[in-house]
């Protein structure tokens, strides 16, 4: 609701339990008037504890810069920090309609795949936000309905976006190395990593033009 009724052309989103720099905003500002084909930007996260102590960083919680490596990436992982994010205004609501109110845990990641293959996406070098852990956080209940959400959306997102060979196949060795990790050979591990590889070779050629990425 706060979102529709906001009058200005950007907007910038925290969660209340969150602690963005002193400078995070201006900076997020400055990055998006002198770059104004970007739609959406983030910025990277120091984690810290319930009592504001910093606490180790996960590697996803590095996100990717650039725009292609955003798009790559969202093939396996949310490439955004959620509360870090600024968007321009007419970009959510006007083309978009905002958030789909039938995720609960996975809206930003929802909205992420509608407007990522569209609009240039990008995150900033810099650690702009505090993102707080704790065991309240939404993002450490992440119940099995929300994860299987999330993987449809990642393989809704591969079928659109690298083709549905691609997208039933990487599903299916995915979805069994997450649930029978335990029991699975080399050999499955490593075709998994074979099937990465040509999707990262099909990416390249349909949307980077050979370019190559950070993975």
């Amino acid at each position: 609701k706060g979102i529709k009724i906001a009058k200005g052309k950007y907007i910038a989103r925290m969660d209340a339990d969150d602690i963005s720099f002193p400078d995070r905003l201006e900076k997020q500002l400055n990055h998006m008037l002198s770059n104004d084909d970007v739609a959406l930007l983030g910025t990277q996260a120091s984690i810290i504890d319930e009592y504001g102590d910093s606490i180790f960083s996960p590697p996803l919680w590095e996100k990717p810069v650039t725009h292609a490596e955003i798009k790559w990436f969202t093939n396996f992982t949310n490439p955004l920090i959620h509360s870090s994010i600024m968007i321009k205004k007419d970009i959510i609501v006007d083309i978009f309609g905002g958030y789909d109110n039938n995720y609960r845990t996975n809206q930003d990641f929802e909205l992420w795949v509608r407007i990522i293959p569209l609009y240039r996406c990008e995150n900033m070098h810099e650690r702009l936000l505090a993102f707080r852990l704790h065991d309240e956080s939404i993002s450490m209940h992440y119940d099995s309905d929300s994860m299987k959400r999330a993987f449809l959306l990642r393989k809704q997102y591969i079928e659109n976006y690298i083709g549905k060979n691609h997208a039933d196949k990487f599903a299916y060795l995915w979805s069994k190395l997450n649930t029978e990790t335990r029991k699975c050979t080399s050999s499955q591990f490593y075709t998994l990593y074979s099937e990465i590889q040509e999707m990262y070779s099909s990416f390249l050629k349909l949307h980077c033009k050979g370019t190559q990425i950070d993975r």
